[in-house]
């Protein structure tokens, strides 16, 4: 479907069509660049805020609990 709609345009020898199809190219190639930059940008935002959170509730930590014992064997040590 996709080569009906462009190869047509291109071989047309219509410049208008031709220079429509750079410039959709150009809008697409943008817009997914800064979706891409807004993604990371809200992934460092994440992350710092994640930090803070656990930095923050690390003084009300009491860590009272029962000590960890995993349910398999013991390690047999390797020679």
């Amino acid at each position: 479907m996709l080569e009906t709609m462009i190869f047509p345009a291109l071989d047309s020898g219509n410049v208008v069509s031709l220079i429509l199809l750079i410039l959709v190219g150009f809008f697409f190639g943008f817009l997914f660049h800064f979706i891409v930059f807004l993604l990371g940008a809200l992934t460092a935002i994440i992350q710092a805020i994640r930090l803070n959170y656990v930095e923050f509730f690390i003084k009300f930590f009491r860590g009272a609990g029962t000590p960890f014992q995993p349910f398999g064997e013991r390690a047999k040590p390797e020679v």
